[in-house]
């Protein structure tokens, strides 16, 4: 940072990232930001000329990210159904169900039309026919591809990010056919034709990992080999980063060295060309686009005999990267890539000043360690997991691959220009590497401490990890970005802005209650937050939506009490996985179950088997938790009882949760006759209902809404062949004048209140934003 270039990238990255849409974002530019005044107003002789410069390359930043981002989001498109004409092809050699469409017309009401797109097609069918030629496509776009929970999978930044403008799901009213015209040349036609011809050459597992290592197609792989590399903190040997390209350049360097080429231009012109040339092939992923740039500047810096600067590099590529799609700030590559060689320029050296170590296998260690420091975060944010064991075993597998890697290249090379005898001489020696590599990722995922599930960590934990790290490279390298006169005013407003991001919203929130009913399709699924942050499930959905992975993505890895209605898939699926993982404190069950009884036994022994408790519904039974009241207004009280509660959806658990002046019915699955019995015994009018039965003709009766009077319904439905909810309900909550929320069309609907004036509902798909007053 004493350089003014490295000050002018550094402010330019800053303006990039301030403009974008996320908390995380924002604030990460925002740090960065004081880092640079920090810089900027060190020296006061020079004050002036660096606040210019860095002015200027933030400046500069925002009006570029401002001119990407709003031509990226210029919709050509539209929404409904279309017809349109271009290149296709398959990014994922293994999932003949995905395919890019690169658009070059449209057709309207006028005819064809010259459109510049690119859509991404999903679908169940196999289209790998259509890949690597020109196509017509009828479909549809509808805003499908939101997600409908919080931190859901997003196909839309995903497309973004990608470079997809839109995301079209293939189904039976589309139609896709080929157009005979020759298309220009496609160098991701080069890795299908190449891992085509290995299908004869080597074993499928060995195809898999091949496809992988060399060409970062993981769409081979098997479920199981996917979850054992990942668990094994392996992943980064599989996707084309920074190693399979220095790998690459190392042994391309040596090979023309073999030949001894003496001209360094020209060497080195060659050998970046070729590299170019491999990463088009591979579909140009951000990290092996990253490495070549660094390699690029290398180079360059070899042919000038000047010394090699990784921190300018790692600027100039994220400089270049994000200039062309500031999105690719979302990308888990871009993250990964970048914050691991960061990672190795920052915190590497700072662990270094506590183990000055020379032996090559500690240092292999201490760097593996210092990137999983630095991008630990990251992966619990897009993963929910940290490899632990990937601190070790990343230091045999890196020095292996560095052996095994040129000869898959040379493998690759002999099959498509199909040179005699040379793959097949190959063949075993890759196939007992490959073999040998599956043996150890799955001995390391296999370890009973190989990695940890974490649930996502928020924006403040985020800051305060990373401002931990800064703190933890400025006391050991005051070199970094300030002079060691500026040490302790550096720190010094680091560690403010650590006290501001920990101290929790005082004010704001702690008083609250959340409440939030999940879009899990067919079937019910709540989450309520106590004021002191306790949790609280009612219901899982039927398990088709990973109540589990929702709950990790917004930052909940355990719940405090569990609530089960009744014994249906599309309401105790994902209570499964959860007890089984040992997630649930406490459950909450009918002691009594009518139908499925098995799983009421499997609950009962997961629950069990991991010492946590279960308890028994009875009616008139009140829990407290934070000054929350469940009250159990209906459960069956003994088999006795089975002439009045003759099905499973009529001896649901019914609960009414109080907070102050807030009240909540969660009905379950009852139908009207229990609606009766309830209604006659109601002395409460309520303020929000979960509609019971997901809407269904058979509940919501007329004496049960006039009874209890509530404000505003919740109904969660999904797809599905019942008619839920029926047109009569729907009508019949219109006439008590109940405002209706529905997780089909509004997604996530989330509920706040302090119990005191007022409760705030927000839906998190459709955008709905209303406030109602309590009395």
């Amino acid at each position: 940072m004493r350089r003014p270039l490295a000050l002018f990238m550094f402010s330019y990255l800053i303006g990039i990232l301030v403009l974008l849409d996320s908390p995380i974002i924002f604030m990460t530019g925002f740090s960065l930001l004081i880092l640079c005044l920090l810089y900027v107003f060190g020296r006061s002789e020079e004050t002036l000329k660096r606040f210019f410069i860095a002015l200027f390359g933030v400046l500069l930043g925002m009006a570029l990210s401002f001119h990407a981002s709003a031509e990226m989001q210029d919709d050509v498109l539209g929404n409904g159904e279309f017809e349109v004409y271009g290149y296709a092809y398959g990014p994922e050699y293994g999932n003949t169900g995905k395919l890019v469409l690169k658009v070059e017309g449209i057709n309207d009401a006028d005819g064809y039309r010259d459109a510049n797109a690119a859509i991404l097609i999903l679908a169940d069918a196999d289209l790998s026919e259509y890949r690597h030629g020109y196509v017509k496509y009828k479909g549809s776009l509808y805003d499908e591809s939101k997600p409908k929970n919080p931190n859901e999978f997003d196909y839309r930044l995903y497309g973004l990010f990608k470079g997809y403008d839109k995301v079209s799901f293939f189904d039976e009213s589309s139609v896709i056919e080929k157009v005979p015209v020759e298309g220009s040349f496609d160098p991701v036609a080069i890795k299908d034709e190449i891992l085509a011809k290995s299908e004869i050459i080597i074993e499928g597992k060995s195809r898999a990992y091949f496809a992988s290592l060399v060409f970062g197609d993981t769409s081979l792989l098997s479920e199981e080999q996917e979850q054992q590399i990942g668990m094994s903190g392996l992943s980064h040997l599989f996707a084309v980063s920074g190693l399979h390209i220095a790998i690459l350049y190392g042994f391309l360097l040596k090979l023309l060295d073999f030949f001894h080429m003496k001209n360094r231009w020209v060497k080195y012109a060659a050998v970046l060309s070729i590299v170019a040339g491999f990463i088009s092939i591979t579909g140009f992923p951000v990290s092996a686009v990253r490495a070549f740039l660094f390699i690029t500047v290398l180079a360059l810096s070899k042919i000038a005999k000047r010394k090699y600067d990784l921190l300018n590099s790692l600027l100039i590529a994220a400089m270049i990267v994000l200039t062309l799609n500031p999105y690719q700030i979302y990308s888990p590559g871009f993250q990964l890539s970048f914050g691991a060689v960061a990672s190795i320029h920052f915190i590497y050296p700072a662990i270094r000043k506590w183990n000055g170590s020379q032996n090559m296998a500690v240092k292999a260690f201490l760097i593996s360690l210092a990137v999983q420091i630095g991008i630990a975060p990251i992966l619990i944010w897009h993963f929910n997991y940290i490899s632990i064991v990937s601190i070790i075993a990343n230091v045999p597998a890196i020095i292996l691959m560095g052996i095994w890697q040129p000869v898959l290249y040379i493998f690759a090379i002999a099959v498509h220009f199909s040179i005699p005898f040379v793959p097949g001489a190959l063949a075993l020696p890759i196939d007992l590497a490959m073999a040998g590599l599956n043996w150890f990722s799955g001995e390391a995922a296999g370890l009973s401490w190989a990695y940890v599930e974490l649930p996502s960590m928020g924006p403040k934990a985020v800051g305060i990890y990373y401002c931990t790290c800064i703190l933890f490279v400025l006391q050991s390298r005051k070199d970094v970005l300030f002079y060691a006169d500026r040490m302790k005013r550096a720190a010094a407003v680091i560690m403010a802005v650590l006290v501001i991001a920990a101290v929790p919203s005082i004010a704001i929130g702690k008083e609250r209650i959340e409440i939030i009913f999940f879009d899990v399709g067919q079937g019910d699924c709540m989450l309520l937050k106590t004021k002191n942050d306790r949790k609280i499930l009612v219901d899982s959905g039927s398990g088709d939506k990973n109540i589990d992975d929702i709950l990790l993505k917004n930052g909940i890895g355990s719940i405090d009490l569990a609530v089960l209605t009744h014994f249906h898939e599309d309401h105790y699926g994902g209570f499964m996985e959860l007890a089984e993982k040992g997630r649930i404190d406490t459950m909450l069950l009918k002691e009594r179950a009518w139908e499925n009884q098995n799983i009421k036994n499997d609950l009962e022994a997961k629950m069990e088997a991991n010492g946590n408790s279960v308890i028994y519904a009875k009616e008139g039974q009140s829990i407290e938790m934070d000054g929350l009241t469940i009250e159990v207004l209906n459960v069956c009280k003994s088999q006795e009882e089975s002439d009045s509660h003759a099905t499973e959806n009529d001896d649901s658990i019914v609960l009414l949760l109080d907070y102050r002046n807030f009240e909540l019915l969660l009905t379950g699955d009852i139908e009207s006759e229990t609606e009766k019995r309830l209604a006659s015994e109601n002395t409460e009018d309520i303020d929000l209902i979960k509609a019971s039965h997901h809407g269904s003709k058979t509940s919501n009766t007329e004496v049960f809404l006039e009874s209890f009077k509530p404000e505003t319904a919740v109904i969660q439905v999904g797809k599905n062949f019942f008619g839920h909810p029926a047109p009569s309900v729907i009508d019949r909550y219109g006439a008590f004048g109940i405002d209706i929320y529905r997780t089909d069309n509004d997604g996530a609907i989330s509920i706040e209140t302090d119990g005191f004036e007022k409760y705030s509902i927000n839906s998190f798909f459709s955008n709905r934003s209303e406030e109602y007053g309590l009395e």
